[in-house]
């Protein structure tokens, strides 16, 4: 546990320090790069993985949203469907998430670390007595955005979730569309 946030607190450096060389273009107005700093719209999709065995891995397909708080932080709620055994679908399991983003502009790319707090609904009818209905998540993620025009561009993310405290983990990495408004 050490290492990762070890590792952690590693990435968000160096995401940082990429960043100082470009705080002068960063302090200007990001519509003067052609860049709106504008609510957006994300549709993800990509693979969610487990640590443990108790947690089988799957597809996952969400929607969310970036909400600009500075030039520099955003707030990202989302939510997302988590399909254990695709395609047969074993199993379907939403996850709630809130998260806050921290980027820094490297030319055209947008590398960010962030966190989140969420929650995990098992909805299954299935579900043994004693499993619970919602488990909370902590998350950490890292990843990087570009824009190709001033409404429409990529993401792509690893998001490394604690599920039911500290006792099991799972990383997600997915890719994304994002549309301005």
């Amino acid at each position: 546990m050490k290492t990762r946030i070890g590792l952690g607190a590693a990435a968000i450096a160096v995401v940082f320090a990429m960043g100082a060389t470009e705080a002068s273009a960063q302090d200007r107005d990001p519509a003067a790069d052609g860049v709106r700093r504008a609510p957006a719209v994300v549709l993800r999709a990509g693979h969610f993985g487990a640590e443990a065995d108790s947690l089988d891995a799957g597809l996952v397909v969400g929607v969310g949203f970036e909400l600009p708080l500075s030039n520099w932080a955003m707030l990202r709620p989302s939510v997302a469907r988590r399909t254990v055994g695709w395609p047969s679908e074993d199993r379907a399991e939403w996850l709630l998430d809130f998260g806050a983003q921290f980027e820094r502009r490297v030319g055209d790319l947008y590398p960010f670390v962030g966190v989140s707090l969420g929650a995990l609904f098992d909805l299954r009818d299935e579900r043994a007595f004693t499993e619970e209905y919602v488990v909370a998540t902590y998350g950490t993620m890292a990843g990087a955005r570009w824009e190709f025009s001033d409404r429409l561009g990529i993401r792509g993310e690893a998001h490394w979730r604690w599920i039911d405290g500290f006792e099991h983990g799972a990383l997600s990495t997915t890719a994304g569309l994002a549309l301005r408004f």
